[in-house]
């Protein structure tokens, strides 16, 4: 045996300790495979962890161990799964795992390569793209994985030959298991280590003190989701009542939460947090996870009913930075801002908000299309109304039944091309209503997601550039009610005044991340409007 090669990691004395001790095949099959299944279990759940936690940030101590947890046994249960197929195939013909060392060795092979395979696809169901330390850190650990689950599984089939044959050859006194299974623990200990940061809130800052240059402006901005300059462009009557017009660059691998809290905050998404539409959240209260691969088990209704994890949408807390509104409100700026994303309906100060978790549950219709196009002329009317009561210098407000009806339903040409119509016809009228209130209007547009064309910004008020990008816009709000942009956001200024000096930082929210009774129902919307699949 030995002379063979079957005995050159030593492992097999771990497996087929007594193998003469048995009395039942089951007994000895289900042995090996709990026996194969701790150790490979171990070495399979590493890439998992580690692209976790470098894609969603440093995390409390508990809930990393929650989540090393749930990915080790959700591994413990489908090696022991594999293991009992790959044994009962191999009882056909026991003695094959003696006499036919490449039969082994491949089959062992095999069995690595096909978990080695999930934990790729895993990975590759990620959005956007991996760090530095990611794309090194994942690789070499599935090629770990692949190396010593070929190593165990190796052993675990003979042993089970073994025990089938009745055929005991001489094994080596010392195992190797126990190195190899407290090698795979400590390098969990060191990535849960690493990787994991201080839980609890940083303490409130105070609001910046700077210094500004009042303005008289009331600014009206209206945020479409699916127009496209080409969208615009087809349609004079809403073009016309614009001074200019800009393209828009726009990052193409964001959600549309994502995207538009880039817009809105001025700051990238590793800022303000904001990278998905849902997360999970591991446990009753811990924080929710926005980056999950899309064939992550974690997302299944199995996970859901073990109370493991819950999948959710983003609670209005998770954003860090500051809404440009939110900024100029708490300066003492009256602003209004209805159905943006993560945003918590609250009326308080010089800010009124109405978030959009209340609107998108609200939206009535036969099917998802007309509750789309009703959610708009529901965010519509709660914006209309609260300038009727409350007239603030800024208003903003979130339109996304272009992008539903375009981007997210199956509705066909027959339904999508009347009801795009019927929206854009909505904004055009909702512009219309704003000028006619005293308000200098820019409507924002970005394509949805695999939607083609550019992203475009037209306003009543001149611009001095041709181009811009989508940072460009919270520096320019700022810009025109006399405020300093801040040194967190990307962009610059449309006006041809970016030499103001900036401040480093407007601060961040300091919210604790609270369930909303209304999540599921939310989700529900979500989902029905194409948002979740």
């Amino acid at each position: 045996m030995r002379e063979l090669g079957y005995l050159t990691h030593r492992l097999e004395r771990w497996f087929a300790l007594d193998p003469w001790s048995s009395r039942t095949f089951w007994q000895e099959l289900l042995l090996v495979a709990a026996k194969g299944a701790t150790l490979v279990s171990l070495f399979a759940a590493l890439p998992m962890i580690a692209a976790m936690l470098s894609r969603n940030g440093p995390l409390p101590l508990g809930e990393t161990l929650a989540l090393a947890a749930a990915y080790l046994v959700l591994w413990l249960a489908a090696v022991f799964v594999l293991l009992l197929a790959a044994a009962a195939a191999l009882e056909l013909r026991p003695a094959a795992g003696i006499e036919r060392p490449s039969l082994l060795t491949g089959l062992a092979l095999a069995l690595a390569l096909v978990i080695a395979a999930c934990i790729g696809v895993w990975w590759v169901g990620f959005d956007g793209e991996p760090g530095a330390i990611e794309r090194v850190a994942v690789p070499a650990l599935i090629l770990l994985l692949i190396v010593v689950g070929t190593v165990v599984f190796s052993a675990a089939l003979l042993s089970f030959s073994i025990h089938e044959t009745g055929r005991i050859p001489a094994v080596a006194r010392r195992s190797r298991s126990l190195p190899i299974l407290l090698a795979g623990g400590a390098m969990l200990v060191a990535i849960v280590a690493a990787s994991s940061g201080p839980s609890g809130q940083p303490a409130p800052e105070p609001p910046a003190q700077i210094v500004v240059e009042p303005t008289e402006v009331r600014l009206a901005l209206v945020a479409v989701d699916g127009l496209t300059r080409e969208l615009l462009l087809a349609r004079p009557g809403l073009r016309e009542s614009f001074a200019t017009e800009v393209p828009l660059a726009f990052p193409r691998d964001e959600s549309a939460a994502g995207r538009w809290a880039s817009v809105g905050t001025g700051t990238p998404s590793d800022l303000h947090r904001v990278s998905s539409v849902e997360g999970i959240r591991i446990g009753a209260e811990g924080r929710v996870l926005q980056q999950v691969s899309r064939f992550d088990p974690l997302r299944s209704p199995l996970a859901g009913w073990t109370r493991l994890v819950r999948r959710q949408p983003l609670p209005s807390s998770i954003r860090d930075r500051h809404y440009v509104w939110e900024i100029l409100a708490a300066r003492g700026i009256p602003a209004v801002a209805v159905n943006w994303w993560v945003s918590r309906g609250e009326d308080e100060g010089a800010l009124r908000s109405i978030g959009q978790d209340a609107l998108f549950a609200a939206a009535a219709g036969e099917d998802a299309a007309e509750r789309a196009v009703d959610l708009d002329r529901r965010a519509i009317e709660a914006l209309r109304s609260a300038l009727a009561e409350r007239p603030p210098r800024f208003a903003t407000v979130y339109l996304p039944a272009l992008d539903i009806v375009i981007n997210r339903l199956d509705a066909g040409e027959g339904r999508s091309i009347p009801l795009s119509l019927e929206a854009l016809d909505r904004i055009a009228a909702l512009v219309a209503d704003l000028r006619s209130s005293g308000y200098e209007v820019m409507v924002i547009g970005a394509p949805g997601d695999r939607q083609q064309g550019s992203g475009v910004l037209v306003s009543m008020l001149p611009f001095d550039r041709r181009e811009a990008e989508a940072s460009d816009l919270a520096p320019t709000l700022l810009e025109l009610f006399g405020f300093p942009a801040s040194s967190e956001m990307d962009g610059r200024p449309l006006l041809g005044t970016g030499s103001r000096p900036r401040i480093s930082t407007y601060g961040s929210r300091t919210r604790a991340e609270e369930p909303d009774a209304r999540d599921q129902e939310y989700y529900e919307a979500l989902r029905s409007l194409g948002y979740v699949r």
